[in-house]
């Protein structure tokens, strides 16, 4: 009895699971043009803009499309492959995340973007005449979408992402179990 005990004592001390939390960030709500420096969304999430060939690259967010890259130089108002765009995704820091799924709006036909993070990218990758594209990307705590060809053009509606949450033992507990079996095995012999 004690042998168990002990067991299950040392399981909930040491035992930690790991799961996936999966989660939708949806930038399609009621912002008619407004533009930012940085934008912070669900859950904490940061968004920030950048063009490799214009500057003051501003988030922009337009209700019904989402989000998109604004610059002095287009009119667009979305992630497009004149200036060379992006928008980067930034997480907590240390969240392992994986990228699910990306809903484009305001998109033109047979658009290219990459997918650029910490460690690596995926290239070329094409959401033909459908708006989504769907994978599983590990990405780790940020990743950035970039228009790849002169004729992307895109807004960003939602992403949908995985990330790892631990679990968080409760060494009390453990503690607790074993005083209350303690308790019941001194009442049984005080019976007998």
């Amino acid at each position: 009895m004690l042998m168990k005990a002990a067991a299950i004592l040392a399981a909930m001390v040491t035992g930690t699971a790991t799961f996936a939390a999966t989660k939708t960030l949806d930038f399609t709500g009621n912002y008619y043009g407004s533009t930012y420096s940085s934008f912070t969304g669900v859950d904490g999430v940061t968004v920030t803009a950048g063009a490799k060939y214009a500057s003051n690259a501003r988030v922009g967010q337009w209700t019904g499309y989402g989000l998109g890259v604004k610059t002095k130089r287009d009119n667009f108002h979305g992630i497009d492959g004149w200036g060379d765009e992006y928008l980067t995704f930034g997480f907590e820091s240390g969240k392992e995340v994986s990228i699910t799924k990306i809903v484009f709006g305001d998109y033109g036909y047979h658009d290219y973007f990459d997918i650029v993070f910490d460690g690596g990218s995926v290239k070329k990758q094409d959401f033909y005449s459908n708006n989504t594209w769907t994978g599983n990307v590990a990405v780790g705590d940020w990743f950035s979408i970039l228009a790849t060809e002169d004729a992307m053009k895109a807004k960003i509606k939602s992403i949908s992402f995985e990330h790892s949450v631990n679990e968080v033992p409760l060494p009390a507990a453990g503690f607790l179990l074993l005083g209350g079996l303690g308790g019941l095995a001194a009442l049984r012999r005080r019976k007998t």
